[in-house]
C-alpha cells in the first residue's frame, strides 16, 4: 500500500513538472484578439500563474445592451436607462490589456511534452471605438465613408423631406474614441513541446464590458455608459524560458 501511494504521489509530481517546467513565457496570440501575450508562473504557488495580453480586440455586440446617461449643468441633473434590442449590430474594436490569473494543472504528458488545463479571471482596460455596422455617410465632395471607420467627431449628414427629396443637411455625432473597462472568467488548454521551449494554448473569456465616455459642450456635461456582454477566443504560440 505505501509503495502504491508513493508511486502516485511520484507520477503526480512528474505531471506537474512536466506541464510547468517553465517559469516565464512570452509570445503573440490571434483569434478576436491580436497582440503580445504573457504568461508566468511568478507567485511562488504551485500552478498558479499571470497571463497577460496586450493587443487590438475586435468583436461585435449582438443585439442586446443597455445605455445609461447622465446630462448634467447648471440647474439640472437628469439620468436616463435604456434596455433592449438594437437595431443594428454594433462592431467595436479595442486596444486594452488584458490580465488574469489563472489555475493551471496537468491533463496527461508523454515523450511529446505534456498537456495542461487552466481556469481562472481576470480584467480588461484600455481604449474602445465603436460604430453601427454598415452605416456611411458622404461627405461635401460625395465621397462614401464608413461610420466605423470615419475619424471626425461631427459630420454633415444629408436629411429628407415627407417625399424622400433631399432638403438640406445636419450635423450629426459620430462615435468617439471612448474608455473601455470590463472582468472576465477565462478558461482553456495549453500544450508544452517536451524538445522545444514552445507552448501552445487555447482559451475562451467571456464576460463584462463596458464603454465610458464624457463629453462637456457648452457647459453640459454628458457621461454616457454602454454595458454589454464581452468575450475573447484566443489562440497563442509563446516562447518559454
Amino acid at each position: 500500500m505505501k509503495k502504491t501511494l508513493l508511486a502516485a504521489a511520484l507520477l503526480l509530481g512528474a505531471l506537474t513538472i512536466n506541464a510547468q517546467d517553465y517559469k516565464n513565457s512570452i509570445g503573440a496570440n490571434v483569434g478576436n484578439m491580436f497582440g503580445v501575450s504573457y504568461k508566468g508562473f511568478i507567485f511562488g504557488v504551485d500552478g498558479l500563474a499571470l497571463q497577460a495580453d496586450l493587443g487590438v480586440k475586435l468583436s461585435n455586440w449582438g443585439k442586446a445592451m443597455t445605455i445609461s446617461t447622465h446630462v448634467h449643468g447648471e440647474g439640472f441633473d437628469q439620468r436616463t436607462t435604456n434596455s433592449g434590442t438594437a437595431s443594428v449590430s454594433m462592431d467595436y474594436f479595442t486596444f486594452e490589456l488584458n490580465p488574469n490569473i489563472v489555475y493551471q494543472r496537468p491533463i496527461t504528458s508523454g515523450s511529446w511534452g505534456s498537456l495542461s488545463w487552466f481556469a481562472g479571471g481576470g480584467i480588461s482596460l484600455g481604449l474602445m471605438k465603436s460604430g453601427a455596422h454598415g452605416d456611411y455617410y458622404w461627405d461635401e465632395n460625395g465621397n462614401k465613408h464608413d461610420f466605423f471607420w470615419a475619424v471626425s467627431q461631427t459630420i454633415e449628414v444629408p436629411t429628407y423631406d415627407d417625399e424622400g427629396e433631399p432638403n438640406g443637411t445636419k450635423k450629426e455625432a459620430m462615435v468617439p474614441v471612448t474608455g473601455k473597462f470590463g472582468f472576465n472568467a477565462i478558461g482553456g488548454v495549453e500544450m508544452k513541446m517536451a524538445n522545444l521551449p514552445l507552448a501552445f494554448s487555447l482559451d475562451f473569456r467571456p464576460g463584462y464590458g463596458m464603454q465610458f465616455d464624457v463629453d462637456k459642450t457648452d457647459g453640459v456635461t454628458t457621461e454616457t455608459q454602454t454595458h454589454f456582454f464581452d468575450w475573447t477566443l484566443a489562440a497563442a504560440i509563446r516562447y518559454c524560458f
